[in-house]
């Protein structure tokens, strides 16, 4: 009678697991829009997966469809949906890889638009063993990232923690940068250059990493001024 109870028990548990999964990982509607390369904005909605499923793909109904369409980076500059109040952005990025000089494409979470770029990069944990376990490794015919920690450092980081990080991007600047790890008043200083008056304050130790949003923002500010001032 105890084996019998046991093994009800041990079913009851399982199914319980798999039931928690299966509501974990349903598909979750939200309303948004995608912008394709060319421009244009198509509304309705956006079936959210896992987050690396969202870096390579977005499930996608058109307003006046009834089916998923499934858009990568290579059809779309960006999708939008909305969450609660806020508004969640992912926009399409070239990824290098292995040395390679043509890219792969995909998404990542915007945090700060501007002339740099924030942007929040989700990767799979990975134990380094080999340098090139490092890298972003292809996947799915090398079109896809498959999204790795960008930098030994962050491998070993993720080991113990979440397995994110930060990224800048800008253009004429095509590869990510990671801002984890920068030392602000050398790495940050530098990349901030042009902008004498927040290279300076960054060597002076004006400002800490958890700023770095700030930094960008004061930055895009500066650049954006200086545009329309010409």
């Amino acid at each position: 009678m105890r084996t019998w109870v046991s093994f009800w028990h041990r079913l009851l548990c399982l199914l319980l697991i798999l039931l928690a999964a299966t509501e974990t990982y349903a598909q979750k509607p939200r309303s948004g829009y995608v912008v394709t390369l060319a421009g244009d904005t198509l509304r309705g909605a956006i079936f959210l997966r896992d987050e690396f499923a969202q870096q390579r793909h977005v499930e996608f109904v058109p307003l006046q469809g009834t089916e998923i369409v499934f858009l990568d980076a290579y059809q779309l500059a960006s999708y939008t949906y909305y969450e609660d109040e806020d508004i969640i952005r992912y926009v399409g990025l070239p990824f290098y890889q292995n040395g390679s000089t043509v890219p792969t494409r995909g998404f990542l979470q915007q945090l700060v638009d501007g002339k740099v770029q924030l942007y929040k990069y989700r990767y799979i944990k990975l134990a380094p063993r080999r340098a090139s376990e490092l890298r972003i490794d292809a996947s799915l015919g090398n079109k896809y990232p498959l999204f790795g920690p960008l930098s030994r450092r962050e491998a070993e980081f993720s080991s113990y923690n979440a397995p994110h990080c930060l990224v800048v991007f800008q253009a004429g600047r095509p590869r990510l940068e990671e801002v984890n790890w920068w030392d602000l008043r050398k790495d940050a200083a530098n990349y901030f250059a042009d902008y004498p008056e927040l290279a300076a304050d960054l060597r002076a130790g004006n400002y800490h990493i958890r700023d770095i949003e700030r930094i960008i923002r004061r930055y895009n500010t500066w650049h954006e001024t200086r545009q329309q001032a010409r």
